[in-house]
Order: C-alpha cells, then sequence, then structure tokens
C-alpha cells in the first residue's frame, strides 16, 4: 500500500468541507441559522479530518505495510514490538513520570505532539515528515478558531481574538465570520487557505 492513501482520503473530507462552506455562503443572507450550523461544522469537520489523518500518516508509516509516493518501502518501526499495537507503545513510553491511560492519545493536530509521536515510534520516513509538519502555518488558527466555536470560554476565546488581531482583523470579529475573512481583503477566504495549506502539508509528508 501507497501513503497517497493519506491524502486521497484527506482530499475526499476536504470536499465534504468545501460543500459545507458553499451551502454556508449560499444560506448568508437568508437564512442566518443554517449558516452558523454549516460554518460551525465546516471549521469542526477540519479540525477533526486534520487530526485524524496526521494520525494515520504516523501509525501507517511505522507499520511495514506502505510504501511512499516515491516508491519506497518502510520498513516497521524497530521501536515497536509485533506483539503490540503502535497507540499501546505509545501510551507506555509517552511520560516516563506518569502512567497515560487507556483512551489517551497524543494531540495529533498540534504539528509538534504528533512529530514527537513520529520521533518516538522511529519511523523511517521522520525526516519528510519532519520537514512536512514543520512547515504548516495553520494549524493554530484552525485549532483557536474551533475552539472558539465549541467551548466559548474566556482563555479559547482570548486566544482566537489574539490570533484574529495578528492578523489585522477587528477584535470584535465572530470566529464563524472569521472563516471568510481574507487576507489583507484579497485572496482566498481564509478556510480555503487552511484546506490549501493542510493539504500541500500531507503531500509533502508521504513523499
Amino acid at each position: 500500500m501507497n501513503l497517497h492513501r493519506v491524502l486521497r482520503r484527506f482530499d475526499t473530507c476536504c470536499k465534504r468541507i468545501e460543500s459545507l462552506v458553499s451551502e454556508a455562503i449560499a444560506l448568508r443572507d437568508t437564512n442566518e441559522r443554517a449558516f452558523l450550523v454549516y460554518s460551525a461544522l465546516a471549521v469542526i469537520r477540519l479540525h477533526d479530518f486534520w487530526s485524524a489523518h496526521c494520525r494515520q500518516l504516523i501509525f501507517c508509516s511505522c507499520s511495514g505495510c506502505y510504501t511512499t509516493l516515491a516508491g519506497r518501502a518502510l520498513p516497521r518501526s524497530p521501536a515497536v514490538p509485533s506483539s503490540i499495537d503502535s497507540i499501546e507503545w505509545l501510551r507506555k513510553n509517552w511520560s516516563s513520570s506518569r502512567k497515560m491511560r487507556n483512551t489517551w492519545e497524543p494531540d495529533w493536530y498540534i504539528p509538534d505532539q504528533c512529530l514527537r509521536a513520529a520521533r518516538l515510534l522511529g519511523i523511517a520516513n521522520y525526516d519528510t515528515v519532519f520537514n512536512a509538519l514543520s512547515a504548516v502555518l495553520v494549524a493554530d488558527e484552525v485549532r483557536f478558531t474551533r475552539n472558539a466555536v465549541v467551548h466559548s470560554l474566556p482563555v479559547t476565546y482570548s486566544r482566537f481574538k489574539a490570533m484574529a488581531a495578528s492578523h489585522n482583523f477587528g477584535s470584535n470579529i465572530l470566529p464563524l465570520e472569521f472563516l471568510y475573512c481574507r487576507l489583507g481583503g484579497t485572496g482566498p477566504m481564509l478556510i480555503d487557505r487552511w484546506i490549501s495549506e493542510l493539504r500541500l502539508c500531507i503531500a509533502a509528508a508521504i513523499r
């Protein structure tokens, strides 16, 4: 199997998000409730799909069953015995000071945590994955916007407002309106920019 499967699946998920965005925009002036629902679903699902596909990328890379896009065979990680699942191994080796719960997993949507998991697992394509994930700039934008929508707590909202202000948007901008803003008033909407950059990141990681 080829790691290109990860990108194909992410592309399919992104098309669903783009459909939600299109539906939201079409209803923006006529049905505010539907506009807000579709917009919220779009950013929540983008965040979740990104996390899921980062997870899949790392576990596929250490499984011994995949090749890179260029055809390089990736051996099973020598750090992980064949008798144990990769996630179970990570739980046992993530921290030397505390035991991770049986349901615990890294925050895959955070590039640094994803890369730490990749390093601990000893994936053979670590350098390629590191270069790709280290270059992604929008993961925090997606996360802060999603968290402001889902939790709406002072701490999450303050992070969103600080991030929006760093792009020269006013402090009163709402998270679900932020998706449709354009940097400098031109170019793609932020939600489209996020989708494009996250896709390019995964495409670079599977080479």
